[in-house]
């Protein structure tokens, strides 16, 4: 029988020990004789359990019951009985965390869209199982041992794991792990588990080279070229030349935020929602000056029209612009405008002001954005002659 401890501050506790698991048990500022029965029930539950079932007799379950939530908790993650009686299933959880999440003020629509989409693309393959069934326990006595998954737990898990890698592509599925473990991290916060039920997600790099393109100059010139509306054309320009996120940051630049005077361009960045000032180069203001005399005395650079059109319709123009260039369409028709923007600026300028100007981190931008060429290469050759010895 394992003898319960008094520590300085009254709080008494007591080590337990069942199928190779320990678990540090408060039992709390009681008596001797309290600690010393508390102790000896929980022995009695021990024995039965190893040489009866798990089904206890009468005095020993409703001594069980009598416990608080807290004591329970601690028992049960020790596996002396099944104290989860938390029959939330994973789609309500989903649902309650959905709800929660579209009245916080410190996220935007299109991030709660997000989160709804995944959420319904994603639950209905573990909509009906329980938390109660995935949710891991501790079972160490040391409160920084990461808590354990049941075999049960960890084949469900890796069922769903397994069927988001078959449909979805690596980044994809690793962003929404991490939203799964935010919910788990929810859930917990809220009282609904004591540990997160989805820490046991795999997550990947969220990097994909093999669709991060360079794109030419000259490849979007010739498409530009080939645009039927100025919208198209200027959105090719401020992508590949400015580095705008398209088409959010084109839809929102107004003439007062291009000070031909100064050289500048005030960006509203549409993630952050704060402006961001970066240089107006030569071959912008061009293009600039082109979409004015096309557009008039407005207050956006971009028609009325383009703002209230889709991106996936701007896109589709973006794409059939393309083809009459007599080009295929490259990968992330859009985004690899404004990473290749970045590569070139960074040839000439020091990384974290480019990366100031393009509007994220420098480390978003080496993981994300920035692309060896070609052309990086055969520089790199052409220098080095001089160190040659040969």
């Amino acid at each position: 029988m394992a003898k319960p401890k008094k520590h300085p501050n009254g709080t008494w506790t007591l080590i337990a020990s069942y199928q190779k698991a320990r678990r540090n048990v408060t039992i709390g500022k009681v008596s001797t004789s309290e600690a010393r029965k508390f102790a000896a029930q929980v022995d009695a539950v021990i024995n039965h359990n190893r040489h009866g079932s798990k089904t206890l007799p009468p005095e020993l379950l409703a001594w069980v019951q009598s416990l608080s939530e807290m004591h329970k908790t601690q028992l049960g993650e020790l596996g002396l009985f099944d104290f989860r009686t938390n029959d939330m299933t994973v789609g309500e959880l989903g649902r309650a965390f959905e709800a929660d999440y579209k009245q916080r003020s410190d996220v935007s629509a299109k991030s709660t869209r997000n989160v709804s989409v995944m959420l319904r693309n994603r639950i209905s393959k573990i909509e009906d199982v329980q938390l109660k069934d995935i949710e891991p326990t501790m079972r160490s006595v040391h409160s920084t041992a990461a808590p354990v998954f049941s075999e049960s737990a960890k084949r469900i898990l890796a069922d769903f794991n397994s069927w988001q890698r078959n449909f979805y592509a690596q980044a994809t599925w690793t962003r929404d792990n991490k939203m799964w473990r935010s919910i788990g991290l929810w859930a917990v916060k809220q009282g609904i588990c004591q540990h997160s039920p989805f820490s046991i997600l795999s997550l990947a790099s969220m990097v994909n080279d093999e669709r991060n393109v360079y794109i030419p100059a000259e490849w979007v010139l010739d498409a530009m070229e080939s645009c039927l509306t100025p919208d198209i054309r200027i959105t090719f320009a401020m992508g590949r030349f400015a580095g705008f996120r398209t088409c959010s940051e084109v839809r929102t630049l107004k003439w007062q935020d291009v000070d031909v005077e100064s050289g500048t361009l005030t960006i509203l960045d549409s993630k952050k929602k704060k402006p961001r000032v970066m240089p107006l180069f030569n071959h912008v203001r061009d293009e600039l000056e082109r979409q004015r005399k096309s557009t008039g005395d407005t207050r956006f650079v971009v028609s009325e029209q383009m703002r209230s059109r889709s991106s996936s319709a701007t896109y589709q123009r973006a794409r059939e612009a393309v083809l009459r260039s007599g080009r295929e369409p490259w990968g992330r028709l859009l985004q690899n405008l404004r990473a290749s923007c970045e590569n070139d600026l960074l040839e000439i300028f020091p990384e974290r002001q480019v990366t100031t100007w393009i509007g994220h981190t420098v480390k978003v931008s080496r993981d994300h954005y920035q692309k060896m060429r070609q052309r990086d290469c055969d520089n790199a050759i052409e220098a080095a002659k001089q160190l040659s010895p040969f």
